[in-house]
């Protein structure tokens, strides 16, 4: 078996709404490159009122210090030998991010790093690798205050960006908007252009290309509604495998249901807003073959590239170039 148990690492992701930590240690045998020891989640909403705002909260500031707190004497209680903390979109919005960063470090120890949106989509497609079937994948990953999608190549078990975009656009932005939401003109443009840069791809190796939508909010509505339960483990769906018109005829329905609905709350209204945006987005980017739903993301690629010392670099007219170095065993 070739992993060192020893060598335990510990990451943060900070996302708009959740925090999430992932403790393990690198494992060759896995495909993922780690071995999760222990996993942490919590709604800090981080991004709540950002949008109109530009400021993050104290009260979700205070949430998100108190978690952070645990996470850190957990971390200990583990001897990690390394943590790795990042934020994302709420913090890139936010005018007082630099004193919300500081007060973390003044308060729980811990370092974060606020990362753009090309390593966002990056970490969120590492953390997809092991369920990437073919050559080239669309990675979509629809988070609280943005949303990132990619064409990505999976080479010799490492990821490389070809094309991505980022929009922004998020779960809270529906939430904080109580009206019928359709896509701006500037989002549509953004995301016809990527296609357009993506087109080549397709016609170069005359296939379609999966979508796997990494873990998020929309994807546990939609495992839901497919199999008609509430609270699905969405653990039991890495993986599936769906076809196109069940994914759009599941986000008409789950509009459609919400609409009929005279009691509708503000979690409805931001489903509804969700749903809507991404069969939008959907529909723009042809030739996809399947859907594929992960219940990995973000976090996952994040500790798959501290256990594996992982590096990016630029590469000429495709954005940035990750490589991540982890390799199958013998």
């Amino acid at each position: 078996m070739k992993f060192n148990y020893n060598n335990k690492v510990a990451c943060i992701d900070l996302g708009s709404n959740l925090c999430r930590m992932l403790i393990g240690f690198a494992n060759k045998n896995k495909t993922s490159g780690f071995s999760i020891l222990k996993s942490m989640a919590n709604a800090v909403r981080l991004g709540d009122k950002v949008y109109k705002t530009g400021l993050i909260q104290e009260e979700s500031i205070n949430r998100t210090v108190s978690f952070l707190q645990k996470c850190s004497q957990i971390a200990k209680q583990y001897e990690v030998k390394k943590i790795e903390c990042v934020v994302t979109a709420a913090c890139r919005l936010a005018s007082n991010k630099n004193h919300f960063i500081k007060r973390i470090k003044d308060e729980t120890g811990l370092n974060f790093r606020m990362i753009d949106p090309d390593e966002e989509i990056y970490l969120s497609s590492l953390g997809c690798i092991e369920i990437i079937p073919y050559k080239y994948s669309y990675v979509i990953d629809m988070g609280g205050c943005s949303t990132e999608i990619a064409l990505c190549l999976k080479h010799n078990n490492s990821i490389y960006l070809k094309e991505w975009i980022s929009l922004p656009i998020g779960i809270l932005k529906f939430l904080e908007n109580d009206s019928m939401y359709s896509m701006d003109q500037d989002s549509e443009n953004i995301i016809k252009q990527f296609t357009k840069r993506c087109i080549k791809y397709h016609l170069k190796h005359k296939e379609n290309i999966p979508m796997i939508i990494a873990k998020s909010g929309i994807m546990s509505t939609l495992a839901n509604h497919i199999h008609s339960l509430k609270d699905i483990d969405i653990k039991i769906l890495h993986g599936k495998i769906l076809s196109v018109p069940q994914v759009k005829q599941a986000f008409k329905e789950i509009v459609s249901d919400i609409e009929k609905n005279e009691n509708t709350n503000q979690k409805d209204i931001s489903t509804r807003g969700s749903a809507m945006f991404m069969d939008r987005t959907m529909s723009f980017i042809p030739n996809i073959s399947v859907i594929i739903m992960s219940n990995a993301g973000l976090r996952d690629g994040l500790l798959s590239r501290s256990c594996a010392n992982s590096r990016y670099r630029m590469s000429n007219n495709k954005g940035l170039q990750h490589t991540h170095n982890n390799t199958k065993s013998a």
